[in-house]
């Protein structure tokens, strides 16, 4: 074994976080050469000591798939429905993990399937109602809320009691869509 093997894996091993690129590995590691770490990263695959979810990304064997559907497109953050039924506000179950992002995209790994949906682009990079937990982007209830409605004006929800109308106000002028203000405040009485 070279001795940037006997780096890399106690390295990776060593994270929090659970998905990797090789250019996310070469920042961890600094000066070793990025041929080496793709080298690296393959054989660790190959032997089952991460797994190859998607081309260019490797992860450890449990990885989330949170995480992923963050890192595969960049800027993105979780929302729709994905986030809307992780707080109640839909109760139709879906594995399908959906995200906001600069473009449209349906894809498939392993056994769930990411969704990315285009938002514009001031929209998607404005951080207001957008948290990190353990290094993945997340909607608060009130921006997945209004993510859904601006892009789908008949969406239907099953429960908006964990809406904050404070903060659905405060996002408003975010979509800068009067449409949407109109139907936000027959949905939430604003």
């Amino acid at each position: 074994m070279n001795s940037s093997r006997n780096v890399i894996l106690p390295t990776l091993l060593a994270q929090s976080q659970t998905v990797f690129s090789c250019d996310s590995v070469r920042l961890l590691l600094g000066s070793t050469p990025i041929d080496n770490i793709s080298w690296n990263l393959n054989y660790y695959a190959k032997n089952g000591w991460l797994v190859n979810p998607r081309r260019g990304f490797y992860a450890k064997p449990n990885y989330n798939p949170e995480e992923l559907a963050n890192k595969l497109i960049t800027p993105s953050y979780l929302s729709l429905t994905y986030m809307l039924q992780k707080y109640g506000m839909i109760f139709q179950y879906s594995e399908t993990i959906t995200a906001v992002s600069y473009l449209s995209r349906m894809i498939p790994v392993d056994n769930f399937l990411i969704e990315y949906r285009r938002i514009k682009e001031i929209i998607l990079i404005d951080p207001r109602g957008i948290e990190q937990r353990n290094g993945i982007s997340y909607a608060t209830p009130e921006r997945a809320f209004l993510d859904t409605l601006y892009l789908n004006s008949n969406f239907t929800f099953d429960n908006l009691s964990c809406i904050d109308k404070g903060a659905v106000e405060a996002l408003l002028p975010i979509y800068s869509n009067k449409s949407l203000n109109k139907r936000v405040a027959s949905l939430i009485k604003i």
